[in-house]
């Protein structure tokens, strides 16, 4: 049975399977936004799996580099329809959930539907007339799935259609009756119940009870194969488009791959009212294929302790950065072609395109360089580097992924080459930043990218090598001679802008922010490092809650580059965690691939740990040097924590006081040591105690020493936590 237990590497393990970070269901493998693990018909649920950090209002928690559910907007913790469980509210006019398909699960639902149920619960007040609750409709006359609120009557059905068109086209109606009562605002349960789509034979039930005005019309009685489009939960993919969005709020969705019995379907809904607790429970022994919980873990939820609000008092503890793994691998690639003169910095862009199931990196070059170009290897003495240079002109490479690892530079006709084809998408543009941005509506502008022209600038572009127009954005006011990079900020509801200023002679990271990423504000100074120490650039993503940003420190002296950690409550104010040392540190011979510099790419979340994708060099940072494209790893919410500082004493850290949550959740690494958690009084008064965790844990339930009665009784009421340590390191808490 999957008990929900984690390794270190922050995976779930059910008996031989692993599960994404998340909660998530889908029959042996399962796609995260509270999905559960239905390989075995008595597989407890898991809870508590959550996404990463809200990515922007209309794509929140995106998990670039996994497979899952895309979260466009959708908002989560809203309150459920199982007491004590939280939903998710749609607005109807952007936000939706799209189920990527990258592992067994999802669009091998499409051949279920010749006998399958589904069920959810579903609240709203609006009259979504037109409008789809769930649905993935395949190309021409061809297999499709929709749950449709009639634009004429008002009544919800239930569509399906089989191969062969019209005549294979089925639906299945709720009773005007109940698609009004289904319009008052409280939580309805509604199931359909295919026990033979060929013949129309189909049950619909409303709040656990058949009803028996119910009307079907024609049948599908040709075959069903996959979904070609992700299924969208909140609207429908029609043909690989989505809309008919719906303003609801949904909560406990379940597809089965067969009919439900109408004892089940009672004992579903009497099962939320009566005993809550074991409503999933209850859903997973009837074997559903996917299964979506929709909530559990508010984003607001998530503490890091890096951030200095939720830590309230330390003894004997010490706050630093994670530790990095690099990859066996490094480096991934180097300069190889001919228009690859020099990577300047590299100046890294690389996402996981949950679409198209692959990673792409964007990485800056010099494709002309005149030091190069009029000296021998012989003469690149070093120290002569910028001494030489008389012209450079500036390009965008392009390369794809399968696994992150193995890179391929495809030739397009995008940039020729000396009449011949390159991987160049773009040139004369500085220090480009690529925002991969999927729920812009207009689908010429899903990739973004911010860089400097004559002046700072924009470009868009649809897939992300054939780029638009470049629109000049001087009111930024910055030089931008620096690794450009954005990001959307759902709390602000704008675009915001890292770029370069000058003040004097120093280096320091500006801010702009923009509704539409064409006009942008004045720059403004947001960081800056010490004497002979200027922050070079500063790539950011939110993250648990923060903004983290990842500042390229340039060590003038010596000629090189580390990168450090920061963090963001707004992108406005920011603090450096440990100055002078850095995430991802160098390499301590001098020629290895990343001796010079390190320049990081935003990072991008997976289910095993954090990725850091990050430009390397093996000379100093204006020497004559080669590039490479290297990558880091870090454990989830690992990016920094609290560590003892003197190994024989007890580390003691304590929040603010927060509501108590019999479901907290922590982060730690205690292999080797012991962490133990007590929830504490406005007297000093311990009330609760765990046992001791003493494993490196990633989002492990902690065990409460208390019987379920006497926490139940605690729930609610606002504590301190205290973890006490040794040998040991806390990076993160959820409740």
């Amino acid at each position: 049975m999957c008990v929900g237990k984690r390794s270190e590497n922050g995976l779930v393990f059910c008996g031989d399977k692993k599960m994404p970070r998340m909660k998530t269901h889908l029959t042996a493998w399962l796609l995260p936004v509270v999905l559960v693990c239905c390989h075995s018909a008595q597989a407890e649920p898991f809870t508590g799996l959550r996404m990463a950090s809200p990515q922007r209002d209309r794509v929140v928690d995106e998990m670039r580099g996994h497979p899952g559910v895309y979260m466009h907007g959708a908002q989560r913790a809203q309150i459920g329809a199982v007491a004590g469980d939280t939903a998710v509210t749609f607005d109807g006019e952007q936000h939706y959930l799209r189920v990527s398909d990258r592992r067994l699960g999802a669009k091998a639902i499409g051949r279920q539907l010749a006998r399958c149920s589904i069920e959810f619960w579903y609240r709203s007040s609006a009259d979504n007339r037109g409008r789809c609750v769930l649905g993935s409709v395949n190309d021409g006359a061809n297999t499709a799935l929709q749950i449709e609120c009639d634009g004429q009557t008002g009544r919800f059905f239930l569509l399906l259609r089989s191969e062969g068109g019209s005549q294979h086209l089925m639906r299945a109606f709720l009773s005007t009756r109940c698609s009004v009562a289904a319009k008052d605002g409280q939580f309805h349960h509604v199931a359909w119940v295919v026990e033979d789509a060929s013949q129309g034979n189909v049950r619909v039930y409303f709040d656990g009870k058949e009803d028996m005005g119910a009307t079907v019309s024609g049948t599908s009685g040709g075959d069903f194969v996959a979904f070609q489009h992700d299924l969208v939960i909140g609207g429908s993919n029609v043909r690989g488009r989505v809309d008919q969005l719906v303003r609801a709020t949904l909560d406990e969705v379940a597809i089965y791959p067969m009919p439900l019995t109408d004892e089940q379907v009672r004992g579903h809904y009497e099962k939320a009212r009566a005993t809550p607790q074991q409503y999933a429970e209850t859903v997973i022994q009837d074997g559903p294929c996917s299964y979506w919980r929709l909530g559990e873990y508010a984003p607001e939820n998530l503490h890091l302790l890096l951030d200095s609000r939720n830590v309230a008092r330390v003894k004997n503890a010490e706050l630093r950065v994670g530790r990095v793994v690099k990859h066996p691998e490094n480096p991934l690639f180097q300069q190889e072609h001919p228009w690859e003169v020099m990577f300047n910095n590299l100046y890294p862009t690389v996402i996981f395109d949950g679409q198209a199931e692959r990673y792409k990196i964007w990485y800056g070059m010099f494709v002309v360089d005149s030091a190069y170009a009029e000296t021998t290897p012989a003469e690149r003495t070093p120290g002569t580097y910028m001494k030489r240079v008389r012209v450079r002109r500036d390009g965008v490479g392009y390369a794809v992924s399968q696994d992150g690892i193995r890179w391929d530079k495809p030739m397009l006709d995008e940039v020729p080459w000396k009449n011949g084809r390159s991987n160049l998408v773009s040139r004369d543009v500085h220090g480009a930043g690529i925002l991969h941005d999927p729920a812009e509506r207009d689908p010429a502008r899903r990739y973004k990218m911010l860089f400097r022209g004559g002046s700072m600038s924009v470009r868009f572009s649809r897939d992300g090598i054939h780029w638009g127009d470049f629109i000049a954005c001087p009111e930024i006011n910055a030089a931008g001679d620096t690794h450009n990079n954005a990001i959307w900020s759902p709390e602000l509801q704008r675009y915001v802008g890292f770029t370069r200023l000058w003040k004097g002679s120093r280096r320091v990271v500006g801010r702009t922010e923009s509704r539409d990423f064409v006009h942008w504000t004045p720059a403004r100074e947001v960081l800056r490092g010490e004497h002979l120490f200027d922050v070079y650039s500063m790539p950011v993503i939110p993250y648990g809650g923060v903004y983290l940003g990842l500042p390229a420190v340039f060590d003038e002296k010596a000629d090189r580059v580390h990168t450090e950690l920061a963090w963001s409550p707004d992108t406005i104010h920011w603090h450096r965690i440990a100055p002078g040392k850095a995430l991802i540190p160098n390499a301590t011979t001098k020629g290895a691939y990343d001796w010079g510099t390190v320049y990081a790419s935003p990072p991008i979340v997976t289910p095993a740990g954090i990725r850091l994708y990050y430009g390397g060099c093996d000379r100093g940072h204006f020497d004559w040097r080669d590039g490479y494209l290297c990558l880091a790893t870090l454990g989830l919410d690992r990016f920094a924590g609290f560590h003892s500082i003197a190994a024989d004493e007890t580390t003691v850290v304590e929040t603010p006081v927060f509501p108590f949550s019999p479901r907290l959740r922590v982060t730690a690494d205690a292999r080797g040591g012991s962490m133990m958690v007590s929830a504490v009084d406005a007297d000093g008064a311990i009330v609760m105690t765990s046992r001791p965790v003493v494993e490196n844990v990633t989002d492990a339930l902690v065990e409460w020493t208390s019987d379920g009665a006497s926490i139940a009784e605690v729930a609610g009421r606002p504590l301190t936590l205290r973890f006490e340590f040794k040998n040991a390191a806390l990076y993160s808490f959820l409740r």
